[in-house]
């Protein structure tokens, strides 16, 4: 759960809880302005719960709490047994909640008042059978003289008049019956596209804009009650080529209204979430307010190309469409599925009739592309929201288009938690994270180019004479020191300030980049040499040689060598081999930890070369992988490479770390079985020892506390779990230390998180 931080517009994480369930949709309950209780949101699992979660403060924290939950029977007949549900919408009032199914079912919960503690389900239930597929469907903003009538409004594909229908249906909050009235249909025209969206329009009752895969169209009540098919139709702007990547019904990908923030002032935080039906993500809409008869109502729409959208709309009827951010801008940063999380209003206070110019809109939006990266769009509100004639800035029918300006400004507000750095890899593009980036500040690597999520370009990796246009892969955060004085009675360098360094990887050629102090990237030329032509599993920073200089420990499919540079020129690289893998084998993870006394500890699996089958491997009574830990620096005692320390393993290696702690360095490898194993090394011991260290027998779920998963077998002393989840590999682990007790974590490829005590 996230909050948006006064004046500032800072995206702030309040808190969390684990939700045992395929949550399917999630909408926040508009607050009534006379109540005073905690936040309340409603979230519809696939399973057909749907459970009533409300935020309490408790002291300095924040913490949430299960209200209520019910079962939703989308059968009609009162079974439990959920049907393709599909959404769940919330009537702008917080007066009644629907979950809505892909085919001729919807549900409608009447809500509920307690006195001091917000709203509860009321248990009240209405049935609505539409008699064909759901496109979507969605709650209307009431006129302020009818506060108690509830009208929903679905656009049906009828199976028997085989045509596209708008549905509306009409409830009363107090109602005693237990089924929704059908008052009218209103048939869209034959020539209008498969509905995708119903934004309702929170600053004008009853009205409601229609999207179709290339039209945004403004519908009222009434003419849906009068069978008016003379709809105002505005076309939406079509990507080069004329259709979408992406099935053509599906080009609007996100919708979110907002409301200008120069009205009330008990309601400017954010209400009735819709639903995308292609990503099946959340995006936001405003309450309902009072609003001037002239003034607009602002609708941002996502389009899957990457162009994002704000369209003007008032009842006159008009729609006025403005481009606020190209292709360019949106498809590397957010991708073409956006979500939007929020927004905040500016100016809270000023009158309803104030002249003053609008602020800008801030948005909070992630994407399909960015995973766990929340971006801040600031896109200035427009003079001209509201004209006494129609302005078209784009669209089609010969429409004049209106030129595209850098109105958009991207800004990283929240980057995945990551300790160090963490790497995000698309199609063709990567973000990453690093120590020195400010605010954890997120940077992509596109082409061999590095550059800002704000837009600012820092520099072309690679030389201007070979343009590097292959996409990075992948990429590892080095910490390296540069020398910036000299010791006069060492007559040494002291490496004293710290340099970030990544090394890319790419289709066919690795490079290093370093940060200068210009603030610049440059190409680390030594290095460079060594690693550019061979095929690099890991890299990795593995303490000091005993001149002071830097080392590096670089895992190649071939091989691991040791990379030093030197004390007096760090840009020169010198490497030896360490440990080289068998003809028949290669190479497929590495990892590096240096141990307490200073020394560097490497760790490699070895496996079978892809040619090789595991028949022959079976015949030939090979194991299936190898971990193989050695000393990869100098510790003042030993040479390098020296004592190797080998075990065999049953299962392929997924994934492998190394960490210090204490005098011993632990080093804890994941299996496709799937499996954890954790051995420890002991580094003060001559010579150095492997043991395998026992850990809880059992790789439980990540929160459960009732040893519900007691029945996961044990293996050599190693937590698995091959019966609980099977064919889910373990993609990464972790170890948490603490001086208490520490914690083996284990992130399954299922989407979970596993731990296990040490």
């Amino acid at each position: 759960m996230f909050a948006v931080d006064g004046p500032g517009m800072a995206l702030e994480h309040i808190c969390s809880a684990p939700i045992f369930a395929n949550v399917l949709a999630m909408a926040s309950i508009p607050a009534v302005p006379s109540a005073r209780h905690a936040e309340s949101c409603l979230m519809l699992s696939e399973c057909g719960v749907l459970a009533l979660v409300s935020a309490e403060s408790v002291g300095d924290r924040t913490q949430l709490r299960l209200a209520e939950q019910s079962r939703v029977a989308t059968d009609g007949e009162g079974r439990s047994s959920p049907r393709l549900l599909r959404k769940l919408a919330v009537d702008p009032l917080a007066r009644a909640a629907a979950a809505v199914s892909w085919l001729e079912y919807i549900e409608i919960t009447l809500l509920g008042q307690n006195r001091g503690a917000g709203s509860r389900l009321s248990g009240r239930r209405q049935h609505i059978q539409v008699g064909g597929a759901i496109c979507d469907a969605a709650f209307l903003a009431p006129s302020q003289s009818e506060t108690q009538r509830i009208l929903l409004v679905a656009a049906v594909m009828d199976g028997q008049q085989q045509s596209v229908c708008l549905h509306l249906y009409e409830t009363w909050a107090h109602a005693a019956c237990d089924t929704s009235t059908l008052v009218a249909k209103l048939p869209l025209p034959f020539d209008m596209a498969m509905p995708v969206h119903l934004v309702p329009l929170p600053a004008f009752p009853e009205h409601f804009m229609l999207l179709t895969e290339n039209e945004a169209v403004l519908v009222s009540a009434l003419q849906v009650l009068s069978g008016d098919i003379h709809l105002h139709r505005q076309q939406l702007p079509r990507p080069d080529g004329g259709d979408c990547d992406l099935v053509r019904s599906f080009c609007v990908a996100g919708t979110m209204p907002i409301v200008n923030s120069a009205a009330d002032e008990d309601y400017h935080r954010l209400r009735a979430p819709l639903r995308s039906p292609r990503s099946g993500q959340h995006v936001p809409a405003s309450p309902v307010q009072p609003r001037l008869a002239r003034e607009a109502q602002k609708v941002y729409i996502s389009m899957q190309s990457g162009v994002l959208l704000r369209a003007c709309v008032a009842p006159r009827p008009f729609i006025a469409l403005e481009q606020i951010a190209p292709v360019e801008a949106t498809r590397l940063a957010l991708g073409d599925v956006m979500l939007f999380l929020g927004h905040h209003a500016a100016h809270p206070g000023s009158p309803a009739g104030s002249d003053a110019p609008l602020a800008h809109d801030h948005l909070f939006i992630s994407g399909d592309c960015t995973d766990n990266v929340i971006v801040h769009v600031t896109a200035p509100s427009t003079n001209d929201t509201c004209h006494d004639e129609p302005v078209e800035r784009m669209g089609g029918g010969g429409a004049e288009q209106a030129p595209v300006a850098p109105t958009m400004r991207l800004r990283s507000v929240l980057a995945d938690h990551s300790p160090a750095v963490d790497c995000v890899l698309q199609q063709d593009a990567m973000y990453m994270t690093y120590r020195r980036a400010p605010h954890g500040a997120v940077q992509q690597i596109q082409f061999g180019h590095a550059t800002w999520l704000g837009g600012v370009l820092v520099e072309a990796v690679g030389d201007d004479s070979r343009p590097t246009t292959s996409p990075v892969t992948r990429a590892w955060s080095l910490e390296l020191h540069r020398p910036t004085e000299v010791d006069d009675a060492l007559r040494a360098p002291c490496m004293t300030d710290p340099i970030s360094c990544v090394v890319l990887q790419h289709a066919g050629t690795n490079m290093p980049v370093f940060e200068d102090v210009d603030g610049g990237w440059r190409v680390h030329e030594g290095l460079r040499e060594v690693v550019a032509e061979r095929h690099l599993v890991f890299a990795g920073c593995c303490g000091r040689d005993a001149h002071g200089g830097n080392t590096i420990l670089c895992v190649f499919s071939d091989g691991a060598d040791v990379v030093s540079l030197a004390a007096h020129d760090w840009r020169v690289a010198q490497s030896r081999c360490l440990v080289a893998a068998p003809v028949t084998h290669a190479i497929t993870h590495g990892a590096c930890a240096v141990a307490a006394t200073g020394g560097g500890w490497a760790a490699v699996a070895v496996q079978p070369a892809k040619g090789v089958s595991p028949q022959e491997t079976a015949s030939a009574k090979q194991p299936r992988a190898t971990l193989r830990v050695f000393r990869a620096s100098r510790d003042g005692d030993g040479a390098d490479g020296e004592g190797v320390l080998s075990v065999d393993i049953e299962h392929d290696v997924s994934c492998l770390r190394a960490f210090p702690v204490g005098g011993y360095i632990f080093v804890v490898v994941g299996t496709y079985e799937p499996g954890v194993r954790v051995y420890r090394v002991n580094t003060e011991s001559e010579p150095a020892s492997m043991e395998l260290f026992p850990i809880d027998q059992r790789l439980r779920h990540a929160g459960d506390a009732s040893d519900a998963f007691g029945h996961d077998v044990e293996i050599d002393g190693a937590a698995s779990s091959a019966g609980l989840y099977p064919k889910a590999a373990v993609s990464d682990v972790y170890l948490l230390v603490s001086p208490d007790q520490s914690f083996v974590l284990a992130g399954l490829r299922s989407g979970l998180l596993a731990w296990a005590a040490v």
